[in-house]
C-alpha cells in the first residue's frame, strides 16, 4: 500500500464514493435537513480510506453536498474508525479542516497523556489539529473560577457616539457628556462625587468623544456633528484634570468611531472613518484630509508622517503644520510607525523601511510580504506567498532593522498574519477562532475553535489573555501556557 489508485489520485469533488469501496460506517441515509456528519468508506483498489463529509441545506429540500478527503496511510484506519488522538495526529496532514473538526467531535478522550502532548505540539501534527485539541481538553477540564473583569491594559484612545456619552478614564473616574436643553455637558464623575462640569455650546445633536494620554496631561476631545448635512461640526479640547476648554475650531470629520493619538509638540491625531484632523493643544486645526479607510499617523521627532488622500505620502512639522516633503503612493498603501524615525510602507505585495526624518524620505530596505507587523527592535514580520515546486506555501518571514532576515514561520493559512509581539521573537498570531504563539520558528501555543467561532485576545503587560466558550488562557511573554481558568 504506497500509492493510490488514478480514481483516489484525483480526489473527489462534491461527489460520494460509489465504486469499488466497502463502506466502514453506515453510508449516507435519506435526505434530511441540516445534516453534516462524517461516514467512512475504504477503497478496495488502492487501500485508501475515503473520509465522506455528508451535509444538507436547512431550508431548501433534497439539496445535498459530499466532500470527500482521501487518506493513504497506515494509521489511517485507527484514525477514522476508532478515533485514537495519535493516529488521528499521523494523518492530520492529508486532512482538511471540516473533516478534522467531524473527528475530534468523536475523538477518544480516555488517553489524556496522548492529548496532552499533542497539545505541548510533542506529538507531530498539524496546527489546525492541535488547536482543536487543545479546545477540546480545555472545555472538558475542570478549572478553577476566575472573576468576569479579566485585567487589561489601560488603552491609548478611547471612543464612542451618541447623544448620552461615558468613557472610563481608571478606577473610579470617568466622563460622561450628554445632551440637556441645547447645551452640551462634559463632566468627570469619581464614583459619585462630581468633580467638575463644563458647558459646550454647539447647535449638533450627535457627538463623538474620546481621551488621549498627552506626556503634559490627559485631553478629552469632544466633536460635535454638524446639524445638517454638508456643515461643518465644531471640535472641543478639553484639560481632564480641571475641565477648562482649551480651545474650539471647526471641522468636517465624519460622526463614525474615533480614534486619537498624541503627536509631538503638543497636537493631537483624530481620526474618523476616511477622515482625519491634526490639531494643536487649543484645539486649532494644523491639518485637515481624507484616506481609503481608518487613517494612520506615524510620529517622528517634532512631526507626523500619514497618507492624505489624494494618495500621498505627507510629513508635516509640529506645531507649525509646514509641509516638510509629499510623495505620491499606491491608493492600496499603508502605513505603521517604526523605530528611530522609520516607518514601514506596504503597497501591493512588497513592504519597504522608509527613513523619514530628513527632508526628503529614503528606502532602508524592501522585501516582497504584506501586512507587516513592526517589532521592537526596529524590524518588522510580514506574510509572504511562497510557490515551490507548483506548491503554494504561506509563511511569515521576519526582518531586522537593517533589512535581513532573521526567520521563518510556516503558516498555514492566507489570512492569519502577526497581529503582536510579546517578546523577543514571541509573535502572536490572530484570526477570528485561530490563536497561535510562535517562539523562533516553532509553534508554543495553538487554537483552533470549530463552527467558526471567535476567540478574543487581550494584551497585557507580560502576555495576553485568551478567552472563548468560557474558558481563559493566561500566555506569558515567552509563548507558554501558564494558566487556565474558567469566567465565573
Amino acid at each position: 500500500m504506497s500509492e493510490r489508485c488514478e480514481r483516489c489520485r484525483r480526489g473527489f469533488s462534491n461527489s460520494a464514493p460509489k465504486d469499488d469501496v466497502e463502506w466502514l460506517t453506515d453510508p449516507p441515509g435519506a435526505w434530511r435537513p441540516g445534516a453534516d456528519e462524517l461516514y467512512v468508506a475504504r477503497c478496495k483498489r488502492c487501500g485508501s480510506m475515503l473520509l465522506d463529509r455528508w451535509h444538507t441545506d436547512a431550508e431548501t429540500e433534497g439539496k445535498e453536498h459530499h466532500d470527500v478527503a482521501v487518506v493513504l496511510h497506515d494509521a489511517a484506519r485507527a484514525a477514522v474508525t476508532e478515533r485514537r488522538p495519535a493516529a488521528i495526529a499521523a494523518v492530520s496532514p492529508q486532512l482538511r479542516r471540516r473533516h478534522l473538526e467531524l473527528l475530534v467531535d468523536r475523538m477518544q478522550l480516555e488517553d489524556r497523556e496522548s492529548l496532552e502532548r499533542i497539545e505541548r505540539g510533542q506529538t507531530e501534527a498539524t496546527e489546525a489539529f492541535r488547536g482543536l485539541v487543545a479546545h477540546r481538553l480545555a472545555t472538558m477540564t475542570p478549572a478553577p473560577p476566575i472573576g468576569d473583569v479579566l485585567p487589561r491594559p489601560a488603552p491609548s484612545f478611547f471612543s464612542t457616539s451618541g447623544t448620552r456619552l461615558r468613557i472610563d478614564l481608571d478606577a473610579g473616574t470617568r466622563l460622561t457628556l450628554e445632551l440637556t436643553r441645547d447645551v452640551w455637558w462634559l463632566t468627570r464623575v469619581r464614583g459619585d462625587a462630581v468633580e467638575w462640569r463644563a458647558e459646550l455650546h454647539s447647535a449638533g445633536r450627535e457627538a463623538l468623544l474620546g481621551a488621549v494620554s498627552m506626556p503634559d496631561g490627559d485631553r478629552a476631545v469632544a466633536l460635535i456633528a454638524a446639524p445638517t448635512a454638508g456643515e461643518q461640526g465644531e471640535l472641543f479640547v478639553v484639560d481632564v484634570a480641571t475641565g477648562a476648554v482649551l480651545g474650539r475650531s471647526m471641522h468636517r470629520l465624519r460622526a463614525a468611531p474615533l480614534e486619537l493619538r498624541a503627536l509631538p509638540s503638543g497636537c493631537i491625531f483624530v481620526a474618523t472613518f476616511q477622515r482625519f484632523a491634526v490639531v494643536r493643544g487649543d484645539a486649532s486645526v494644523v491639518c485637515e484630509g481624507g484616506a481609503a479607510a481608518m487613517p494612520v499617523a506615524a510620529p517622528v521627532a517634532d512631526g507626523v508622517v500619514l497618507i492624505d488622500a489624494p494618495w500621498r505620502l505627507l510629513s508635516l512639522s509640529l506645531p507649525s503644520g509646514e509641509q516638510r516633503w509629499s510623495v505620491p503612493i499606491d491608493r492600496s498603501a499603508a502605513i505603521a510607525p517604526s523605530r528611530d524615525g522609520h516607518v514601514l510602507l506596504s503597497t501591493g505585495d512588497a513592504v519597504a523601511r522608509l527613513d523619514v526624518r530628513g527632508p526628503t524620505p529614503r528606502v532602508a530596505w524592501i522585501a516582497s510580504g504584506h501586512t507587516p507587523l513592526a517589532l521592537d527592535d526596529g524590524g518588522a514580520a510580514l506574510v509572504r506567498d511562497r510557490t515551490d515546486k507548483s506548491t503554494r506555501r504561506i509563511e511569515c518571514a521576519v526582518y531586522t532593522a537593517r533589512g535581513e532576515r532573521r526567520q521563518t514561520i510556516s503558516r498555514p493559512d492566507a489570512n492569519k498574519a502577526p497581529t503582536a509581539q510579546l517578546s523577543t521573537d514571541v509573535l502572536l498570531f490572530h484570526s477570528g477562532g485561530e490563536v497561535a504563539v510562535a517562539a523562533g520558528e516553532h509553534i508554543v501555543y495553538a487554537l483552533s475553535l470549530p463552527d467558526r467561532r471567535t476567540a478574543h485576545v487581550t494584551l497585557d503587560v507580560g502576555g495576553a489573555w485568551v478567552s472563548y466558550d468560557g474558558v481563559v488562557d493566561r500566555i506569558a511573554s515567552d509563548g507558554q501556557r501558564v494558566g487556565r481558568w474558567r469566567l465565573g
